[in-house]
């Protein structure tokens, strides 16, 4: 598989619930490094297109709007980024 910048500018927790939103839809996806403001996350290069449309209507959406409270990353929870964590879409 071939992997495609995704995000750069996304943080946590909005970046937790967008990696679960991917993996419901079955899109495989990691976050690998850090640009200057957010983790990166790549996904699937041949899912790209139907990422971005989970994304899409959420974009304008504050990383830490009330909207994803209770997802890793927000005052509850620590940051995930240390886990090396990849997401496999709910491939087997």
């Amino acid at each position: 598989m071939e992997w495609e910048l995704f995000t750069k500018r996304t943080n946590y927790p909005k970046l937790s619930w967008l990696i679960e939103k991917l993996n419901d839809a079955g899109i495989s996806n990691k976050v690998d490094g850090d640009s200057r403001d957010a983790p990166l996350l790549y996904v699937d290069s041949n899912r790209v297109g139907d990422a971005w449309g989970i994304l899409i209507p959420f974009d304008d959406v504050d990383d830490d709007s009330p909207m994803f409270s209770g997802y890793e990353g927000d005052d509850e929870f620590p940051d995930p980024r240390s886990s090396g964590w990849v997401g496999d879409g709910g491939l087997p």
